[in-house]
């Protein structure tokens, strides 16, 4: 705010620099919030998204996961697909890793093209990942509870990307991933 009150005098100078408070705060929400595309889903058909994985370390167990990733990412209208793949074969392709420790958070390293799984994880949150690794953020945020003064998670039960345990694909979800996988629905 000092900037923008030592440049009160000259309204141009204010006005830029608004200008570009503005533009970095846009910024900064379309690198936290927006969809992030992975380039190795794609669509074949109508109703099928196709995202090429790397078992990694549970190599052997690739049907469990995809049992818990398609049966949380299916719908009536589209539906995910995995397709396990050797690690040479596609260059930045996801892979499943095993985190050191017990009990820590699973994880997207997007720097490293990892999905890190701790041996507590719970099927709905392996679920969840994934959605990282297709394009989502966290629909969950820490807001600031003056009342309590805490901070404190604001989320959504109903929602796979807010709450794992509960929640599950949303409609405007499957709606994302349709225009950014199979293309826009058209209209009638």
């Amino acid at each position: 705010m000092e900037r923008i009150e030592g440049a009160a005098g000259d309204p141009a100078a204010q006005t830029a620099q608004v200008s570009a408070l503005q533009r970095r705060l846009r910024a900064d929400f379309r690198a936290k919030f927006q969809f992030r595309p992975y380039s190795a889903a794609t669509s074949q058909q109508d109703s099928v998204i196709e995202v090429s994985l790397v078992a990694g370390m549970f190599a052997g167990a690739e049907s469990v996961l995809t049992q818990f990733i398609e049966s949380a990412w299916t719908s009536a209208g589209l539906r995910i697909q995995l397709s396990w793949i050797a690690a040479d074969a596609m260059p930045g392709t996801f892979t499943f890793k095993v985190g050191e420790g017990f009990g820590s958070r699973a994880y997207v390293d997007f720097n490293e093209a990892s999905v890190v799984l701790y041996p507590s994880v719970r099927s709905q949150t392996i679920a969840h990942e994934f959605g990282h690794v297709i394009g989502f953020r966290d629909h969950y945020h820490t807001i600031w509870n003056p009342g309590r003064c805490v901070y404190a998670d604001q989320h959504n039960e109903e929602d796979l990307m807010s709450v794992s345990r509960t929640g599950s694909v949303t409609t405007e979800e499957w709606t994302e991933l349709r225009d950014v996988y199979v293309g826009p629905a058209l209209e009638d």
